[in-house]
């Protein structure tokens, strides 16, 4: 899901996706493997360390170590597309976003991660 303020992140991240889904059609007469591993935020030293922590998406995040396991048993499933560390409320925050209108997604990600004051000034900004 595009969200405002990470363009280039998630530009990124879906070249990522495709690339590897690709590469899956490409070795399925093969005996290699691709997996497409997108954990989730997880609490770690290096939130912590960066000040990341504040935001809302660092906010019920899974372990580290339960992020890894997620990726690992991936692998050794030979899953196509994997997410990892995905808590209970982050499960059911996918499940709704994906019957939201895009728009609408994309307005309440920016409500979220930018406080009020903050998008009173970019529309400031813009006038």
């Amino acid at each position: 899901m595009p969200e405002p303020l990470r363009a280039v992140y998630f530009v990124s991240k879906s070249f990522a996706v495709s690339l590897s889904n690709a590469l899956v059609e490409e070795f399925r007469d093969t005996k290699r493997t691709v997996t497409n591993f997108m954990p989730t935020a997880a609490a770690s030293q290096f939130t912590e360390r960066t000040a990341m922590a504040g935001p809302p998406v660092f906010a019920n995040t899974a372990s580290a170590r339960a992020v890894a396991q997620d990726g690992y048993d991936a692998m050794l499933g030979c899953d196509m597309d994997a997410h990892g560390g995905m808590t209970t409320h982050r499960q059911v925050m996918q499940t709704i976003a994906k019957w939201l209108l895009k728009r609408a997604r994309l307005r309440a990600v920016r409500r979220i991660e930018l406080p009020p004051r903050k998008i009173g000034k970019l529309r400031k900004r813009r006038s």
